[in-house]
């Protein structure tokens, strides 16, 4: 479906990558790749099923910086562990990505659902967000 989508802008895939470039075809702001790369999101409803005995529930969106450097379940253990204020723990992914020497941008946006630890309950509500960045020096990333 996107290499098709990629193909008709004029566009290609080599190695996986758009242009031999980039590793997605989604994405925001990479200027240089506009005419290829839309910001159009892929969306997908799914029901989840909340247990009751979960003490924390969020969903974290983050771009290659974080995840080249660290799975999915470091991530979730990290935050599910995190004691200080929620609004941090971006901070504390991006700060962590850094320390792991990421070679890419880094941003990440948590967004808590719920949180009984602080007898915080969002589901109902708009979440509460904790969102940082990084930018690496071009000069890093070579």
């Amino acid at each position: 479906m996107e290499a098709n989508r990629l193909v008709q802008t004029g566009g290609f895939s080599y190695k996986g990558r758009v242009l031999g470039v980039l590793a997605m075809s989604r994405s925001l702001g990479d200027h240089g790749l506009k005419d290829y790369v839309i910001a159009e999101p892929f969306v997908r409803d799914t029901r989840v099923d909340i247990d009751d005995s979960l003490r924390k529930i969020f969903v974290i969106v983050a771009c290659d910086g974080l995840w080249d450097v660290m799975t999915d379940e470091e991530a979730v253990e990290r935050v599910a562990a995190w004691t200080g204020d929620e609004e941090d723990v971006a901070q504390d992914l991006v700060n962590e990505a850094l320390r792991r020497r990421t070679s890419d941008n880094v941003t990440v946006l948590v967004a808590w659902l719920l949180n009984r630890e602080e007898d915080i309950d969002t589901m109902d509500e708009e979440p509460r967000l904790s969102s940082a960045t990084a930018a690496i020096p071009t000069e890093v990333m070579r």
